[in-house]
């Protein structure tokens, strides 16, 4: 008799989350989103159960102070598309942060970022 060994049932959703985050970063990354953005990354930090996306801006986006001016409006669109995407809803029912951190191409500073607790 032949014993198969159910590996991904024993994975735990720690292991599985770090796991996809380093399969997206490998085969996803540098992922251009319009002619602005590029999503460099995602990890997944242990200790605080927060998934990280991050990402440069460039051209129009590549300005402080229109990210702060405007921070109202991309914190509730980037709340809304953690609620609505399905790929993470394992980890919000679980008690996950998602955290979107972006940088300047230009000066290479953060300029912005959020986390999207289980509250939100």
């Amino acid at each position: 008799m032949v014993s198969l060994t159910c590996f991904s049932c024993r994975e735990s959703l720690e292991d599985r989350c770090e796991r996809e985050c380093e399969i997206f970063t490998k085969k996803q990354c540098p992922l251009e989103i319009g002619d602005t953005q590029v999503v460099d990354s995602m990890a997944f930090e242990r200790s605080s159960h927060t998934i990280y996306y991050y990402n440069t801006v460039s051209g129009a986006l590549d300005n402080e102070e229109l990210i702060q001016e405007k921070k109202p409006i991309i914190d509730k669109e980037l709340k809304n598309l953690v609620i609505n995407t399905m790929s993470l809803k394992v980890y919000r029912e679980n008690g996950y942060n998602i955290s979107y951190v972006y940088y300047s191409k230009s000066t290479g500073k953060k300029i912005y970022s959020l986390i999207v607790g289980p509250h939100d």
